[in-house]
């Protein structure tokens, strides 16, 4: 049996498993990550407004504190926030890529910069297809949600260290085997 402690600081929630150094950020629950797997499920459909008003009214329902990388996220969009929260995988693909960039890259020239960092996601991941699906939809449903100047001013909002990983987030994706990341051996 695995003994774990939950404790709510400043970066949200941490679960700490006994053996290992670092403790796990948000909260899994079976519920959180049924909705988050029905999100992916309708994710093309989130670019008309009333698909994305009904999805963000039934994430109230699952509103706790969220981790400091996806509270971050939570200024843009909250449906990409609980995605970050509920699906380390996902997260930590982002987070591998924002290593990889830039505020001042992404706004002035988003759509290579989007394009150069989807040629980085699929060197580094498996063949995945859905996985790539999903951080490429993600990325450009941001930039055609937001528009250009909207997606620019949203991405200036953003702390990009909150965004980026910690060595917290280095320890947990070191422990995962479907993706090659950057910086971590």
């Amino acid at each position: 049996m695995i003994r774990a402690t939950r404790v709510l600081k400043e970066e949200g929630n941490l679960i700490y498993l006994e053996g290992h150094p670092y403790p796990h950020k948000g909260r899994q629950t079976i519920e959180s990550v049924d909705m988050v797997n029905s999100i992916k499920k309708i994710w093309p459909f989130l670019v008309f407004k009333s698909v994305r008003k009904l999805t963000e009214h039934a994430l109230v329902t699952y509103q706790i504190e969220l981790c400091a990388m996806a509270a971050e996220i939570y200024k843009i969009s909250h449906i990409f926030a609980y995605l970050m929260e509920y699906d380390g995988a996902y997260k930590f693909r982002v987070q591998d890529l924002a290593n990889e960039t830039s505020t001042e890259l992404l706004t002035t020239r988003p759509l290579k910069e989007i394009r150069r960092l989807l040629a980085i996601n699929k060197e580094r991941d498996y063949p995945a297809v859905h996985r790539k699906f999903v951080i490429a939809a993600t990325l450009l449903y941001l930039y055609v949600l937001f528009k250009r100047k909207d997606f620019i001013k949203k991405i200036k909002k953003l702390d990009w260290s909150k965004i980026q990983m910690d060595e917290n987030d280095r320890y947990w994706a070191s422990i995962k085997t479907d993706y090659e990341y950057g910086d971590i051996t």
